[in-house]
């Protein structure tokens, strides 16, 4: 998850980050609801059913509701899922672009529930804060190295 963080650290911010969430990661019980959602998609259906998934999250969720951690935490993992892989020719690589994650995190970061709605002066520093807030969270049960494999390991029950 840290080698995940720092390579996203290094395209979203270019200084220091000035912007702080009120707590140091995301909870338990929401990186539960993560992988209570994410797991079975992967499992059965993989890649392309973690993508489809991901877009109608943000499509059905308010960006000002805490659910909305659940949608950003999916876009991590997707996007960790993607990182240095050979990826299918068939598959709609558009939403996992890097630009259109950075856009996406951007826009999250500058909702009231993260930030207090503030304007976007710091809009970079505050994407970056969320992927650490997010992804401190995940760091227990995803494995940034095989985000794919960590999840389909809570289906096998």
């Amino acid at each position: 998850m840290k080698k995940f963080l720092l390579t996203f650290t290094v395209l979203l911010l270019p200084v220091t980050a000035n912007a702080q969430i009120s707590s140091k990661q995301m909870s338990a019980q929401n990186a539960q609801k993560v992988i209570n959602r994410y797991a079975p998609i992967v499992c059965q259906k993989g890649l392309n059913g973690l993508i489809k998934d991901v877009q109608k999250c943000y499509k059905k969720t308010n960006i000002n509701s805490a659910d909305i951690e659940v949608c950003v935490a999916g876009d991590i993992i997707l996007i960790m899922a993607k990182d240095g892989r050979q990826l299918p020719p068939e598959l709609d690589k558009s939403f996992i672009n890097e630009r259109a994650f950075e856009e996406r995190i951007k826009k999250v970061a500058d909702s009231s529930y993260f930030f207090g709605g503030q304007p976007a002066q710091y809009a970079t520093d505050k994407g970056v804060g969320l992927l650490y807030y997010i992804g401190d969270g995940l760091a227990p049960y995803i494995d940034d190295r095989n985000p794919l494999q960590s999840l389909a390991k809570h289906c096998q029950k």
